[in-house]
């Protein structure tokens, strides 16, 4: 269908009055909320214009405008005469796509952390019989929700430890993510699967998901994964090791690594980082592509020669490359390559996720090689 002479006039007015509220608010804007306006104001104004609803992809990148601006405010105070000067102009009707924009930035300025609150998205115990009793007696703030819309409300104000959601659900995952792309400990997702439709364990695992449990699921051993994904288990802290000459980059990312409680070690040379592997046993190691004694991806098979390091998460962080670069480094045994510049967010989330695989798989194993191949149960060591 055709967007005829009236939808044209339309779009422009709209656009018109989308100018004069940018206009308004880059009045009583100063610093860092100028450039972030700017960005959220450019990249809406196609839409605006044209009438046109922007895709999930466009979406999310929306929201991820949102959310530095919303920052932004939050470490700013319009000037009180600015903020006087635009009230005036506030009085005028908004648009509808202008007064969503306003909300969402609002509510990326109040968004709090709960990592105790646990959301239970279409989960009953029809589903998972006796999970939410045993989520209860952990302790967690359990909050239920029957649709989508109820929880990205929630997310707008709180960031909760996990999601945990029907594999029915998932379709809505994307517009959830949007509300907690930029918080400093994204909750854990879980996904719960009625049947065990391999679909549904693929989009889980594309989307993200920390966990996926398929019929007939086991309550208990969800709330055990829960436990671990949030840090409930009384275990010692991941110990990082950070092979970097760079000092200043070193120390930028064992301060992000320390912020999450993790415990970081610094090794300026490859020599120094194999002899660090014996005494300091990291559970995961950071290393940068150029070393003054060794490339990364030289390093990195060292590591992995040795049958010990053999399940070590390695992560290496490169410059911009092409792709052959990046299958080098995969085919070497890097568990993941990360593009400089680094980013908080990334390095730790990670590390943690490619630790928390490797614990789980060795307990996979470990429980695998005491289980008896012939009736299925499990050893125990006793008398």
């Amino acid at each position: 269908m055709r967007c005829g002479r009236s939808c044209r006039i339309s779009g422009r007015k709209t656009a018109e009055q989308f100018a004069e509220h940018v206009d308004a608010w880059l009045d009583a804007a100063d610093g860092a909320m100028v450039t972030r306006l700017g960005d959220v104001a450019a990249y809406l104004a196609s839409f605006v214009e044209s009438g046109r609803e922007p895709n999930t992809a466009q979406r999310i990148r929306l929201a991820e405008l949102v959310g530095k601006l919303g920052a932004a405010a939050s470490e700013a105070e319009p000037p009180a005469d600015s903020a006087a000067a635009a009230q005036p102009r506030a009085a005028a009707k908004t648009p509808d796509n202008i007064t969503s924009i306003q909300g969402a930035i609002a509510a990326a300025s109040r968004q709090r952390t709960s990592r105790n609150t646990l959301c239970l998205l279409g989960v009953g115990d029809k589903l998972a019989p006796g999970l939410q009793s045993a989520l209860g007696e952990r302790g967690y703030d359990l909050q239920h929700f029957g649709d989508a819309i109820g929880l990205r409300e929630f997310l707008n104000v709180t960031v909760p430890g996990a999601v945990i959601m029907t594999a029915m659900q998932l379709r809505a995952l994307p517009a959830l993510i949007a509300r907690w792309r930029d918080a400093a400990s994204p909750p854990a997702v879980i996904v719960l699967s009625p049947d065990r439709d391999l679909t549904h364990r693929l989009l889980a695992l594309r989307a993200g998901a920390a966990a996926f449990f398929a019929a007939p699921l086991d309550s208990y051993r969800i709330a055990a994964r829960i436990d671990e994904l949030l840090g409930r288990q009384d275990a010692p802290p991941y110990r990082v090791l950070i092979v970097e000459d760079d000092r200043n980059l070193a120390v930028q990312c064992g301060q992000w690594i320390a912020a999450e409680g993790m415990t970081a070690r610094i090794a300026p040379h490859g020599s120094a980082a194999i002899a660090a592997l014996a005494e300091f046993q990291p559970d995961a190691v950071l290393i940068d592509d150029s070393l003054p004694d060794a490339r990364g991806i030289d390093l990195v098979q060292v590591m992995r020669q040795q049958a010990e390091y053999a399940t070590l998460p390695i992560i290496l962080a490169a410059t911009a490359g092409d792709a052959a670069e990046r299958f080098d480094a995969i085919a070497a045994g890097a568990d993941e390559v990360l593009v400089k510049p680094l980013k908080a967010r990334h390095v730790v989330g990670v590390i943690r996720s490619r630790v928390q695989r490797a614990q789980w798989l060795r307990a996979q194993a470990e429980a695998g090689a005491a289980r008896d191949p012939k009736s299925g149960f499990t050893t125990v060591a006793g008398d």
